[in-house]
């Protein structure tokens, strides 16, 4: 049960500070793109990805450890739900932010 909780942490952890990035970075077939539909550099890309993964890390996984650990203790079930929730999203993201229009 202690690696569903601390898997939810990593995943919801990292998925709400991409919130905010995946409206500054969309991908699609060839790279990824700014707001305006122009080509981004794949350094700031990666830059950009990384810079959430750090954020949420140190800034974001601490402030959610209490409260999906409370809610994993009180339901059983409810950490794969959350599991399944998660990659949904994460699968949402990806799929909406390559709605980019064409160059």
């Amino acid at each position: 049960m202690e690696w569903l909780v601390e898997l939810n942490v990593a995943l919801w952890s990292y998925i709400l500070p991409l919130l905010g990035v995946f409206r500054f970075i969309g991908f699609k077939r060839g790279g990824s793109f700014d707001l305006s539909g122009r080509k981004r550099s794949t350094v700031w890309t990666t830059v950009y990805l990384m810079f959430t993964a750090l954020f949420a890390h140190f800034f974001v996984s601490p402030l959610l450890h209490p409260f999906i650990e409370a809610l994993c203790i009180a339901n059983p079930t409810l950490p794969y739900l959350l599991v399944l929730l998660a990659f949904l999203t994460m699968w949402l993201f990806i799929r909406g932010s390559s709605d980019v229009p064409p160059l």
